[in-house]
């Protein structure tokens, strides 16, 4: 008989035997997925192909990549009920982490649950030795806890240095390491086998494989971090978790009037300038806002003021509210590129999503 209720829970337990899945594909029960990937992959096919009536997964840290997406579609098409607490969106569901690519070299930004992603990505490119930069715009939660799920980390080959904004600055580097003591993560920093190296930026600006980087501090609790990668006349911004409303010359004046332009700091304008792609915090309505200033984030419309008074060719509203769906997403994109069309068509705005690539140059 096929099973009639199919639930997959957590990552853990043992590997589970050809015979042992057949037996779970047999009778209603739950799913202990094993612990190696490709194992726990296998698995879930197998558990997702054998429903007949009900599908209900429950690790909401599962999230579908194409192939597994075709499998609960066709699981839905010949009349299972699929559900559970999983992400499956246009726009995504984890936390901050973007690649950079300057021909070789490999920038990542902030470290979320999306480095986990990126870093089994990584392992598919080939079976060269992986040197990796990352860059933090600071440490809270969000943007630091994939690290720990970062295969690449684990193989000895590989090395990945981890920058301060100065000589001596190893914050970042630190608390990477104290988030996998052994009250929190069963595999402490120190057992990684790749080389993890603690780096800085000279304080403001450094060379790193033929790529200018720089950093400008934002507003946020705790400090945070925008970065500009520049190479052969390319140039791309990432400046995320940054309240820029509060950093406006009269921030009261913007609730008289939402639709005048606001006039973004000179500073942080010219940290801006000119560049080709500006990934920018983008994450509250105008409305949302008055509930939570304070909370490290602006505006959207803010954001797209700030892409028109720098200049850039293109902004990617990033940092999604996790309380908005995709429609309030698909709003917020809409009320943006109807800002920036009123002053310079030619920007464009689109909201950034999971899997999206860009190239340049």
């Amino acid at each position: 008989m096929a099973a009639d209720v199919l639930v997959a829970h957590v990552l853990a337990g043992g590997v589970l035997d050809e015979p042992a899945a057949q037996i779970v594909a047999s009778q209603e029960c739950d799913v202990v997925l094993p612990v190696q990937p490709r194992e726990a992959e296998r698995v879930l096919a197998l558990t997702i192909a054998s429903a007949r009536r009900r599908l209900y997964l429950s690790n909401a840290y599962f999230i579908p990549d194409a192939d597994f997406m075709q499998l609960l579609i066709d699981a839905a098409r010949r009349g299972v009920d699929v559900r559970g607490k999983i992400v499956i969106t246009r726009y995504g569901g984890n936390t901050s982490c973007v690649e950079i690519r300057a021909d070789d070299a490999l920038f990542i930004c902030d470290g979320g649950t999306g480095l986990r992603e990126l870093g089994t990505d990584l392992l598919t490119r080939g079976d060269r030795p992986i040197t990796g930069h990352f860059f933090y715009s600071h440490t809270h939660w969000d943007h630091i806890q994939g690290f720990p799920f970062f295969t690449p980390a684990y193989a000895q080959q590989n090395t990945f240095h981890v920058y301060g904004t100065a000589e001596g600055d190893r914050r970042t580097y630190e608390l990477l390491s104290g988030q996998m003591r052994s009250d929190y993560f069963p595999v402490d920093f120190g057992e990684l086998r790749g080389n993890i190296v603690a780096s800085h930026l000279q304080g403001g600006h450094r060379i790193i494989e033929g790529c200018a980087v720089s950093f400008y501090e934002q507003q946020h609790p705790g400090r945070s971090w925008a970065y500009s990668f520049v190479k052969d006349g390319v140039k791309i911004v990432y400046a995320t978790d940054n309240e820029l409303d509060l950093t406006l010359s009269d921030p009261a004046a913007v609730i008289a009037d939402l639709a005048a332009p606001r006039v973004i700091p000179d500073a942080f304008r010219r940290f801006c300038h000119g560049a080709d792609l500006l990934i920018a915090d983008a994450q509250y309505f105008d409305d949302e806002y008055e509930k939570k200033v304070g909370w490290g984030h602006p505006r959207a419309t803010t954001v797209v003021d700030l892409a028109l008074q720098a200049e850039v060719k293109q902004v990617a509203l990033f940092h999604h509210d996790p309380m908005h769906g995709d429609a309030d997403v698909d709003r917020k994109i809409a009320l943006c590129k109807e800002r920036a069309a009123r002053t310079n068509p030619a920007l464009v705005v689109f909201g950034a999503r999971e899997g999206l690539e860009l190239r340049f140059g």
